[in-house]
């Protein structure tokens, strides 16, 4: 979809300013042709702001369902599909369950029928099918979590040694895979494959922290087990918090085999930091 003129944004910090300008509730809300939102809503409006004024305004499950799952990554939300069918208050929907449900038509049945349901056209139109049939397929076949549509951006790191990364890292907006998104300073985002597990020594200098994610690169079927590894959260990326070391510090870090994404991030201006991570033990 193309939006033929500039969308107002507004990004903030505080959940007060966001309620001030939507309601009590919503971390963002897309009103009066203006987003307003905090950090982690952003791409949900941005897709009901690129959408509801082209396509319409569907029924709040298929509304809010597409909007997640167009936004990120989805996983499988505590509440029945069935449940949420002719609500008609975005506030009563489940979000998670509705994203999910969505993603996965789009990854069974295709993008031709999200499409149709965000026109407002009827399931069994979009879909030639019953949305009860579906339903009844998505509760026995859909996988526990889809990954991110962007998985794991950022500039990858080859390993300097055997199971090290020492880099000086410039910090930068210019960067391909800078920005602003985090503080008042740069960040950037990098991105490391970690081979086999074991324990390592992980420590940037000059930097403000760095925030540390594994990332989800396949479909998981099940719920994960095991929250953790080592210091390091190993769902599916932002499915919870990020784990965040503080620059300048020196850690001992348990982790398994995968792809690590880092947003480093600084104070002020343009500098660089010395990033290191090192295998001390199995």
């Amino acid at each position: 979809m193309r939006v033929e003129s500039p969308l107002a944004i507004a990004i903030w910090s505080r959940y007060a300013d966001v309620s001030a300008r939507c309601s009590e509730g919503p971390t963002g809300c897309f009103n009066d042709g203006e987003v307003h939102a905090l950090w982690e809503a952003l791409e949900h409006e941005i897709v009901h702001a690129a959408s509801i004024p082209v396509l319409g305004t569907p029924e709040p499950l298929w509304l809010e369902g597409i909007a997640e799952a167009l936004s990120g990554r989805t996983y499988h939300g505590p509440a029945d599909v069935a449940s949420l069918v002719g609500l008609e208050d975005s506030r009563e929907v489940d979000y998670t369950t509705a994203g999910h449900f969505v993603r996965w038509l789009r990854e069974e049945h295709g993008i031709e029928g999200v499409r149709a349901l965000a026109r407002e056209a009827s399931f069994e139109d979009a879909y030639g099918m019953l949305l009860h049939d579906a339903i009844g397929d998505y509760e026995q076949n859909a996988p526990w979590s889809y990954p991110d549509w962007n998985t794991c951006l950022g500039s990858p790191l080859d390993a300097t040694e055997e199971d090290g990364w020492v880099y000086d890292i410039p910090v930068e907006c210019e960067d391909p895979w800078g920005s602003a998104r985090y503080g008042t300073g740069p960040s950037v985002l990098r991105t490391i494959d970690v081979e086999t597990a074991g324990t390592f020594r992980l420590v940037v200098s000059g930097a403000n922290n760095v925030s540390i994610v594994v990332c989800q690169l396949d479909a998981l079927i099940d719920d994960p087990e095991v929250d953790m590894a080592g210091d390091i959260i190993r769902e599916s990326s932002g499915l919870r918090r990020p784990t965040m070391f503080a620059g300048d510090e020196v850690y001992e870090i348990t982790l398994e085999p995968g792809r690590l994404q880092l947003l480093i991030n600084v104070e002020g201006g343009d500098t660089t930091v010395g990033f290191e991570l090192r295998r001390t033990g199995p």
